[in-house]
This record gives C-alpha cells, sequence and structure tokens, in this order.
C-alpha cells in the first residue's frame, strides 16, 4: 500500500529559514542577563531647585571674585574635586598642556603627566570656586509677546534702586534701562552722550548712561553701559528695569551645558 503523503508542508532548514525572515529594522534591543540589571530610567525630581534653570557667571580676573561664604557661590564638594581629577587624569598629556594652554596656566616646568592633571585639576577648581551661581526666570503668560519665554536675571543695582530684573537678550548689543529706573538712580548713574538711531517710527534720539557698582549676586562687574529706552516702545515687558545685552555677556566667557530634567547651565571661566 502506498504512503498517503502529508499534508503539512516540510519544515525548512535553518539556513534556509533564517534566509527568507524579513530583515530587521534599527539596532535590536538589549537583552540583559539575569544576573545583570538593567539601568535605571530617569525620573523628574520632585525637588523644585532641579527644575530651574541655573545661571553661572564668573567676573574676570579684574573683578573681585565670591567669598566662599556666600549663599550663592559654588559649593565645594570633595566628591566634585575627586570627579575633576579623575577626568583630568584621564586626558592625554597632549590635550593636558592645550587645556592649561588655555586657561592661562604655565606647563612648562611639568614634565609628568600626574603633575599635569594636578595642575588641570586644580586649575578646574578654582575656576568652580569664582562661579556665581544664579537662578533664572522665565517670562511666561504674556500671548503675543515676542520676548515670551525670555530668561530674567537680577542685578544689584546701587540704592535706592536694589535689586532688578532684567532680560537676557543674546541677539542685542547694547544693555537698556527704562527712563523710570533711570529716575531712580539719580546720581548713581552718570549721562553721557545722545545717541541717534534710525526706528520704526524714523530718527530718534537716546541718552546713553552709565551705572556704577553693578553686581551680579556677590560678584560686582563695575560700571555698566546702557541706553535709556521706554520699554513700552521696545516691547519690554513693564515689570523689569531693562534688557542685558552682548556687551554684558561679554564680560566672561561661557560654555553651554544641557542637564536632565530641562536644566541648562551656563559655566563662565576666565580668558
Amino acid at each position: 500500500m502506498a504512503p498517503t503523503p502529508s499534508t503539512t508542508p516540510a519544515r525548512l532548514p535553518a539556513a534556509r529559514w533564517r534566509a527568507r525572515a524579513p530583515p530587521r529594522r534599527g539596532r535590536a534591543p538589549r537583552r540583559w542577563l539575569p544576573s545583570q540589571t538593567p539601568p535605571p530610567v530617569p525620573t523628574p525630581s520632585s525637588n523644585d531647585d532641579e527644575n530651574k534653570i541655573r545661571w553661572s557667571f564668573a567676573p574676570r580676573a579684574s573683578s573681585s571674585s565670591s567669598s566662599s561664604s556666600d549663599d550663592d557661590a559654588a559649593p565645594a564638594d570633595a566628591s566634585e574635586d575627586d570627579a575633576l581629577r579623575a577626568r583630568a587624569m584621564a586626558l592625554r598629556a597632549r590635550a593636558i598642556k592645550a587645556y592649561l594652554a588655555l586657561m592661562s596656566v604655565p606647563s612648562a616646568n611639568l614634565f609628568e603627566k600626574e603633575e599635569l592633571a594636578k595642575a588641570l585639576a586644580d586649575a578646574w577648581i578654582e575656576k568652580r570656586s569664582k562661579t556665581v551661581n544664579l537662578p533664572l526666570r522665565q517670562i511666561v503668560g504674556m500671548p503675543g509677546n515676542p520676548r515670551a519665554g525670555y530668561v530674567v536675571v537680577t542685578l544689584d543695582l546701587p540704592a535706592p534702586a536694589g535689586f532688578v530684573d532684567f532680560l537676557v537678550d543674546s541677539g542685542a548689543t547694547t544693555a537698556i534701562v527704562s527712563p523710570r529706573l533711570r529716575e531712580m538712580l539719580g546720581a548713581s548713574a552718570t549721562d553721557g552722550a545722545a545717541i541717534r538711531g534710525l526706528g520704526a517710527m524714523g530718527e530718534t534720539v537716546r541718552q546713553k548712561v552709565t551705572i556704577d557698582g553693578v553686581g551680579v549676586g556677590s560678584a560686582r562687574i563695575g560700571a555698566l553701559d546702557a541706553v535709556v529706552t521706554d520699554l513700552d516702545a521696545s516691547g519690554l515687558p513693564a515689570v523689569v528695569g531693562g534688557l542685558l545685552g552682548l556687551e554684558f555677556l561679554s564680560k566672561a566667557r561661557s560654555d553651554s551645558h544641557w542637564f536632565p530634567y530641562d536644566r541648562v547651565r551656563v559655566v563662565n571661566a576666565d580668558p
């Protein structure tokens, strides 16, 4: 009796089956062994300070540095110091010398890599100790305002003005102060020559002013040159005293570093 043919299709060999399998797109997810633990997924912190935007400002060498006893000075953390030393030690000697040259630290008498790494770590720690951390606030709740979402920093101006909020705009060149703030400053500000400009309404004449004794937190930045301008005509909200441009930001070099939880920090260093 002839054998009955099977209705089940013959199974393909493993090699042919893999060849006919559809190709995977992208990278396959990593498979964790039972003895391994996958890395934790970062979640936003419940602390309000973690969700703030922070700005670090370090004056140039000519300005007075902040004291370690100030509340807004960068805290000295031993673990962070060790991390900086380990980071410096992981670099090549040639890269360490390049970093030291950028920071104006002499390295001609340093021959061993340990000496170079120690000098670089000490320079980083010194830069951090001179950094003043200030929280930045964003302007919100103003529909249609072209400057909504801009960050605000507080300056310490001479009495009786005191602490005044300013917008930070890297697209502007000169700082702007309101006529009301100029009136409050009184003799603490010195009027300069009038500046002629061309605006939307034609030619404009604005008064230049120099404000002495300006501070950012515990750091003193000296004199600030600004132009007296009506805030309403410039599209600025009346809750701020003015705007800070590149002339103010150029008082320190800065690098932006993005951290988790939507926090940005600008670390400034001496030239």
